[in-house]
């Protein structure tokens, strides 16, 4: 299980079960003293953990909390 900020690292990389967390580089949790969005990255990853069924699935965080200049993906909009 893996928490990442970089999907095509990810996919290359192949975990069995992956959050892809559009935060940013190096705050894939969240902001520092965010609480809250940290939470809930981790609430996510454990329910991804304990109900993810597919080997090496990789799920979207979900928050409207992206932070500027984070990583969006791959070019294309994917």
């Amino acid at each position: 299980m893996a928490v990442v900020s970089l999907r095509p690292h990810t996919q290359r990389v192949v975990y069995p079960r992956a959050l892809f967390a559009r935060l940013g580089r190096g705050v894939a949790l969240g902001p520092p003293g965010d609480r809250a969005t940290q939470r809930e990255v981790l609430r996510q990853a454990f329910d991804l953990l304990v109900g993810g069924t597919t080997p090496g699935e990789v799920r979207d965080y979900a928050s409207a909390t992206v932070l500027e200049g984070a990583p969006q993906g791959r070019p294309g909009g994917a």
